[in-house]
């Protein structure tokens, strides 16, 4: 396997998985949506923002 497979795959990995947690902190949200859930979800939307830009990035090398 060539590197650049390699961390395409680990890079959609780890947005799956940041996804996965973005999700939870925003159904925790509906049911108490204070200001450290809603701040929680600010990081993990950047962090998965990140993450998409990254592979959109490199799908454009390619």
């Amino acid at each position: 396997m060539s590197s650049s497979i390699i961390d395409d795959y680990i890079m959609t990995e780890e947005l799956g998985r940041a996804g996965d947690d973005l999700v939870k902190w925003l159904e925790l949200a509906e049911i108490a949506p204070d200001p450290g859930t809603l701040l929680k979800i600010s990081e993990y939307a950047s962090h998965v923002a990140a993450i998409a830009a990254g592979l959109a990035a490199k799908q454009m090398e390619n």
